[in-house]
């Protein structure tokens, strides 16, 4: 719609001012083009989503958990376009720092998801360090702390003891008859007027009131500014072209 308008006014000026077409063009197109940058840029989404920040961190199992059976090693291995592999390793505590045993490694960055299965029945019971190291491709590297933790498979699972209920030992009342004498009373009843309460619903107030997005707001506010500005250069070369005339 604009591109045709666009045309449509250049042609009527270049009917009746062939001396002036170019200097006439030049502030004119500058204009359509500023206009439709404007529409532009508030309709288009981004070119590239947002980049994730680099993480690396063990989130499972926490800090002296108690470890039977096949576990699952959770948490984050992801640096963005530098990253080259991770791996999860395990140390029995009180080894040399440079032995660790590898426990996964794998070339696919991981956010918050499954780093690795342990079986800790292939190792005795004790106290063991995990550590994460995720590798860039320069060389470099990013590692966790060793975290502790205890594999526990020959210790008994504790079971709860039942505890014995005491017999009860029954109790033999004795119950001595009464006799009652009852008069007879005649009774008057008076009817008592009864007062129906009625409850008058009240208009839900909102828990919440919304405030509308200040971000929205202000591009509004700047493409209505905008577009005022580029209709005020066009009517000051409009007025231009008239006085010339």
């Amino acid at each position: 719609m604009g591109t045709a308008l666009f045309k449509l006014l250049l042609h009527a000026f270049y009917a009746k001012l062939p001396d002036m077409r170019k200097p006439l063009t030049v502030p004119l197109l500058f204009l359509l083009l500023f206009t439709q940058f404007t529409l532009l840029s508030q309709a288009a989404p981004p070119l590239y989503p947002p980049q994730q920040e680099p993480a690396w961190e063990i989130t499972s199992p926490v800090a002296n958990a108690r470890l039977r059976g096949t576990i699952e090693i959770r948490g984050s291995a992801y640096l963005g376009e530098i990253f080259q592999f991770y791996k999860v390793e395990y140390q029995p505590l009180g080894a040399p720092s440079n032995e660790w045993i590898v426990i996964r490694f794998d070339t696919k960055q991981v956010r918050d998801g499954l780093l690795g299965n342990w079986d800790t029945t292939t190792v005795p019971d004790g106290t063991y360090n995990l550590k994460l190291t995720v590798v860039k491709k320069d060389g470099n590297y990013e590692q966790t702390p060793p975290r502790q933790v205890v594999v526990a498979n020959a210790e008994p699972t504790v079971t709860p003891t039942p505890t014995e209920t005491p017999t009860p030992t029954p109790t033999v009342v004795l119950i001595t008859p009464t006799v009652v004498v009852v008069q007879p009373t005649a009774v008057r009843f008076t009817p008592t007027p009864t007062l129906v309460a009625t409850r008058t619903s009240l208009p839900e107030v909102p828990s919440s009131i919304t405030l509308p997005d200040m971000g929205i707001v202000f591009n509004s506010v700047l493409f209505g500014a905008l577009v005022a500005g580029a209709l005020f250069a066009f009517i000051i070369i409009v007025s231009l072209i008239r006085r010339l005339l």
